[in-house]
Formats: C-alpha cells, structure tokens, sequence
C-alpha cells in the first residue's frame, strides 16, 4: 500500500461467455482427418477451415500441429497462433476460378472464349509454363482451364483482364484486409509493381499471399451467389445474468454478379466429377462436390524453393445448391506433390463425415455435373 493515499476496491464481475459457431462433431472431424492426412503424406503442417456459405459461420477451424494450452510453453511458439488465419501463403490454382467469374462478369471473356496453351507463355521478362503437361493442353475453354488447371490459360485470362482488374478484385475479395477481427490474424500488401509478369502469375496463385481464411470466404462468395459473408466465430456473448448480445451475420459485398458466380461454381462440377479432372479424389459418394486444386511453390528468403510446395483443396457441397466451404492447406508435403493426390483425399474424409455429422440430404451419384442456371 502506497502511504496517505485512498485505495478503492473494485468488486470482482463475473465475465461473459462466449457461444461459438463451431460444431463439436465437425471440429472433431476436421482435426482427426488433418492430423492422419499429414502423417500419410509427411506434411510439415496443415489447416482446414470448413464454413457456412450463407451466413459466414465458422463449422471448424484447425491446424496440425496443435498444442495443449496447459502445456504451451512446451512448444515452438509458431504454434501458439492460428495457422489457418494467420499463415501467408501463395495458394496457387486455387485462385483461377476467382479471376475466370471476375473475367465473366468484367466482360473480360465469354462463356465461348477459347485459349491455346502450347506449354509455356511469355509474360514479360519470364516465361510461365504448365508444369508437367508436355506440349500443353492445346485449345482449351473456361471449363478445361480449370478442370485441367491450366496455368497458361489462367494466364492469358490475367493478362486480359490487366493489374488494375486483378487489384480491384482481390480489394474486394479482402486480400488486403484481415480476414477476421475475433482471432489473430494476418493479411498481405499486393506488391507495388504490377506488370505483366504478375497478372500472369498473379491469376494462378503466384506472386499474391493470403491465408486459408480469406480462401474461404472468397469461395464462400462464389457459392454464395456472389455475396461475400464475414467469417463468423462468436455468435453471441452471454453475462452473468444470461442476457445475450448477439454478433449477426455480416454481409460484407457483392463480389460478383449471380450469373458469373454460378457459371463458374458448375464449371468447378466438372473439375471433381468428370474422371479426368484434377481434383476427382475429392468425390463423395451420394453428393455431388464442386471444387478445385491447387499445387504453389514455397517462398524461402524472396526466392522459390526448388522441390517445395503448399499443396491445397477447395471444394463446396453439395455443388447443386452449395450450403458449405471446406478448404483443406498442407504445407510442404514429401514426395510427388499436388493438390488432387494430397489434400483432396482429405477434403473427401472431412466431407463424407460432415454429411454424417450434419446429417446432409446426399442424392444419387453422377458422372458428370451439369451446368446450372446462366441467367441473372
């Protein structure tokens, strides 16, 4: 006690209690999956956020490794922080269907557009090619271009819609902002200088950084009409005398019109359904699953490292009338590495026991996925 001074005693109060938006049953799921996912495939870390396109709501959030909270000071304190909303990283080809609905909507391409791809494309100063495919995939439509992956188109669409284009988009997709304020959190500046090299590169995930969050609420738009829903943790605080104050669904924009939006959700059908689609280990028996694949090189001290990667899923179900997102992120697998043998098995397991768990209507298998209302 200080002397001569007056001290005032401050009753204690009780604080509030937090109910989350998580489901127990798909958390649980989500970390099961991950954890065996990784082992299978020697993965450095990894993360999955499943959410509710509709309203925003985070169903599950987790990464591996995790940690016990009583045991904290016993792990790297890289851990400590949520990976899935705090982990920059370049997402790859999972960003091409985002630039396809913006060139749709931008008038920037047509439904009809065609793009060669011969293998490699000049953009620039640097050449940007398609990977293992030799000779490229030849002509190839906005369905193909995705279904296939194929950077070159990708590019081309890029460089077609121009920097001022892609900055815009990736503004309104919140790139540039942190994808919640409930969590800790990151976001990444675009760079300073936008040339042709980076529209290239830029719509196939390369030379942008994000998190899985904000992956998540961009695909949540797509599936959502167009409309971009805020990620949702806390949906109500409730006091000690158990009066809630509730924390609403937040529409944050309008990121695409409903016709753009949906064309390219059905053109993401046929990257899961049809046999030659990069992403078909991601299929579900009885539900049909919209989604796409992503494979990026590992930024390590400003440069690419050779033989490392981020591979990645994202897949919304049930394509017809998408109700979730779930996307699966695994950082630096060991062997041959890419998005369609990796992280899709584990976005199928994660699924599979979401239907169960959220007791999902599942329908009738099909080939190939159709395409579905075109008009606004």
């Amino acid at each position: 006690p200080i002397p001569h001074r007056t001290t005032t005693m401050a009753p204690a109060k009780d604080g509030s209690s937090l109910k989350l938006t998580l489901d127990v049953k798909v958390q649980q799921a989500c970390e099961r999956e991950l954890a065996m996912g990784i082992q299978e495939v020697g993965a450095e870390s990894g993360c999955v956020v499943v959410m509710d396109v509709a309203t925003g709501d985070v169903l599950a959030a987790c990464d591996y490794p995790t940690f016990d909270p009583n045991s904290w000071q016993e792990v790297d304190p890289e851990v400590w922080s949520p990976r899935f909303s705090t982990w920059i990283y370049e997402p790859g080809s999972t960003i091409k269907p985002l630039v396809v609905a913006m060139a749709l909507s931008e008038g920037v391409v047509s439904p009809s557009s065609t793009f060669y791809c011969g293998g490699t494309l000049e953009a620039g100063d640097w050449e940007v090619g398609c990977g293992h495919v030799d000779g490229g995939h030849g002509t190839v439509d906005l369905t193909d271009l995705l279904k296939y992956s194929c950077n070159v188109g990708a590019a081309q669409v890029g460089q077609a819609a121009g920097a001022e284009e892609l900055t815009r988009l990736f503004k309104r997709l919140g790139f540039t902002d942190l994808p919640t304020r409930e969590l800790p959190a990151q976001c990444h500046p675009l760079p300073p200088y936008k040339g042709p090299a980076w529209c290239a590169t830029a719509s196939f995930g390369q030379g942008i950084g994000i998190t899985p969050l904000h992956l998540a609420a961009a695909y949540g738009a797509l599936a959502n009409g167009g409309v971009m829903m805020r990620p949702r943790f806390v949906d109500s605080a409730i006091d000690a005398g158990g009066h809630a104050k509730e924390f609403p669904p937040v529409e944050v924009t309008r990121v695409y019109p409903r016709h753009a939006a949906r064309r390219v959700v059905s053109m993401l059908g046929h990257v899961v359904q049809d046999d030659d689609g990069t992403g078909h280990r991601a299929r579900v028996p009885g539900c049909t699953v919209a989604g796409k694949t992503g494979t990026a090189e590992v930024v390590v001290d400003g440069k690419y490292e050779p033989g490392q990667y981020v591979v990645s899923f994202v897949g919304l179900l049930p394509a017809e009338d998408p109700r979730y997102v779930i996307v699966v992120v695994l950082d630096r697998p060991e062997g041959d590495a890419y998005g369609g043998t990796m992280a899709a098995p584990v976005f199928r397991d994660i699924a599979e026991s979401l239907i169960t768990d959220l007791h999902l209507p599942v329908q009738r298998p099909v080939a190939a996925f159709e395409p579905g209302e075109e008009t606004p």
